[in-house]
């Protein structure tokens, strides 16, 4: 009697033979992308589309899904800019064939971007540093290089003096019979960002309402919150800068019915801010004044009190091949009673391990001891089932952890969108 296991074998064999057969009649034997450049492009906040599209649009470079692969990594790191944009650093690494051979790209975009403009500047400084590698290959040989550009002596003006503002407004509403939510919030921006200065203020406005019908009862959670913030920093040299900070707000969740606070500020940056890109290591550290009016008198007996306090924070930021680390560390504390104090950690990690294989992780943990606005009378059962009253606790944490593998063939250039992804 016949193996029926060895039977579905050869069966399955001759299935992958023939799926095989199928697509090798697309290939040449000496096809020219065997000599392109196997390119990586390592980057954390590029969307899928955006990688298809380049994919689609540069048919003659191998794209490959791992670094070890790969002739070129290609780091892409991003910084918002004066313009309401993004500020874009492309750094493309030579490895193996093309090790030493190393650039760096910078290109800017704004907000009033679409997505489709981004990625097709995006796209044009990508073939320009991806040119001195394909030149060495037998592939630059079948590329055409063309321009449009015409000469201009004219210079750019900007009416606007680098001033970029922005206005938000929406709304949000659900329902269902014994359920209704209604949750609206507007801002207004103001920024100019300079060299040498960089000035940011927002204010923005939050109302959240909720109700619920049980039975004859009928349930409200209503919050709302207000906030002005400014910001002014002003550049020394390249590791310092100094300046402010200066803040506004009310909370019906938070039991403040107005504060605002002033707290001067200075900054020295390990490495100079011009690499700011690929690492940073800050420390920040600002004292001041902060007024606190209460719409109930807290555990402390108050309604109003007038504070000093300060903080100092250590930021480190590293973007390199081997994948990406963040860190921060912050002490704030009041200068009435140094036991009303808070203690910040926060941390993300991603790391490439080996071939294929990469792991995540992060998170922040809060030690709290600042709870200077908590309501006397405390929160009732419905204030903590609806979260409309802040707690009292001593910490707060999250956090969060991933891995993933991948493998098969290296390559990964080929685009085939029918039936969808």
């Amino acid at each position: 009697m016949k193996n029926p296991r060895a039977k579905r074998i050869k069966i399955l064999m001759f299935f992958f033979s023939l799926v095989n057969l199928l697509f090798a009649q697309d290939k040449g034997v000496d096809s020219l992308m065997n000599f392109a450049p196997k390119v990586f492009i390592d980057c954390n906040f590029c969307a899928d589309e955006d990688l298809l599209f380049f994919k689609q649009e540069i048919p003659y470079l191998n794209f490959v899904r791992d670094r070890k692969t790969a002739q070129v990594q290609v780091l892409v790191t991003e910084q918002n800019n004066g313009g309401g944009g993004s500020s874009i650093t492309y750094n493309f690494i030579g490895l193996k064939d093309f090790l030493g051979l190393n650039d760096t790209l910078v290109f800017s975009t704004s907000a009033n971007n679409t997505e489709q403009e981004i990625r097709e500047k995006g796209l044009h400084y990508f073939v320009l540093g991806m040119m001195r590698y394909i030149a060495r290959t037998p592939v630059g040989e079948q590329l055409k290089i063309e321009s449009d550009l015409k000469s201009t002596n004219e210079e750019v003006k900007d009416r606007w003096n680098n001033w970029v503002f922005e206005t938000v407004l929406y709304g949000y509403f659900s329902g269902q019979e014994t359920i209704h939510s209604r949750n609206m919030f507007s801002e207004f921006g103001a920024r100019k960002i300079t060299p040498g200065w960089k000035f940011l203020s927002s204010v923005n406005v939050e109302y959240n309402e909720s109700k619920y019908s049980i039975g004859d009862t009928e349930i409200i959670a209503l919050t709302h919150a207000q906030n002005l913030e400014l910001l002014f920093v002003k550049s020394l040299n390249e590791h310092w800068s100094a300046g402010g900070i200066a803040e506004a707000h009310s909370s019906i969740f938070n039991n403040i019915k107005f504060s605002y606070k002033v707290l001067p500020a200075v900054e020295y940056n390990i490495f100079p801010y011009s690499q700011s890109t690929r690492k940073q290591l800050r420390i920040l550290y600002s004292a001041g004044y902060r007024h606190n009016s209460y719409l109930d008198t807290t555990i402390y007996n108050k309604l109003n009190e007038n504070l000093l306090a300060e903080s100092i924070q250590i930021a480190a930021a590293i973007k390199e091949t081997w994948g990406s680390l963040n860190f921060s560390v912050e002490g704030f504390h009041y200068f009435h009673d140094f036991s009303k104090n808070r203690l910040t950690f926060g941390s993300s990690v991603s790391l490439r391990l080996f071939k294929g294989f990469s792991l995540t992780f992060g998170g922040d943990l809060q030690l709290i001891h600042d709870q200077l606005s908590l309501p006397l009378e405390g929160a009732s059962q419905q204030d903590i089932l609806l979260r409309q009253r802040q707690l009292s606790t001593q910490y707060e944490y999250n956090s969060h952890a991933g891995i993933n593998y991948t493998f098969g063939s290296i390559y990964n250039s080929v685009v085939n969108p029918r039936f969808g992804d």
